[in-house]
């Protein structure tokens, strides 16, 4: 990995494309596998957070002995830009008790289509509109896959990157990849 300044990896807007098709708890395909779809258009707020809090440990006098990674958290949120029906009643009840397999696209970065997979996630119920922009929020708890999770090339609708013109694995206990492929 080279680490360096980017002035190209400096991206006002993302890509907007959020899909999801829903697996088994482990990720494996439901016995009928379902097929990816395209959600909502998506805010440009949305993100991923990836964290391992450092819990400290004391002595006596107060001061730091030792330290040791939290509970690793990693959630995909943001806003969804569309309030129609079907995306309500989605996010109300058919997301409610559902593993879902997640797609991302973030856009152009630094030359590079890049876009991230993510192997078992579980949306929060909810639904809070306002008058003026009714956007919708979303968050979806990523879950630690036991296993290597393929998702394949072909799974997505036409006209999406996937990665360029290889499956994506996503490694035991990993939750996501980062791919980056050229434009």
């Amino acid at each position: 990995m080279a680490m360096d300044k980017k002035a190209g990896a400096i991206v006002k807007h993302a890509g907007g494309v959020i899909m999801i098709k829903e697996v088994n708890a482990d990720g494996t395909d439901l016995s009928t596998p379902d097929t990816f779809k395209l959600l909502s258009f998506i805010d440009d707020g949305a993100g991923l957070s990836d964290k391992s809090p450092i819990e400290k440990q004391t002595d006596e006098t107060g001061g730091v002995i030792k330290t040791t990674y939290g509970d690793r958290e990693v959630i995909v949120d943001g806003m969804f830009m569309q309030s129609d029906k079907d995306l309500l009643d989605f996010l109300v009840d058919g997301c409610r008790n559902k593993y879902f397999a997640v797609y991302r696209y973030e856009g152009i970065v630094n030359k590079n289509h890049q876009e991230f997979f993510y192997a078992i996630g579980m949306f929060t119920p909810q639904v809070e509109l306002k008058s003026g922009a009714k956007l919708l929020p979303f968050e979806i708890t990523m879950l630690k896959n036991e296993s290597d999770i393929t998702i394949l090339n072909a799974a997505l609708p036409a006209g999406h990157h996937l990665g360029g013109s290889t499956d994506v694995v996503i490694p035991a206990n990993k939750y996501y990849v980062s791919v980056e492929t050229a434009e």
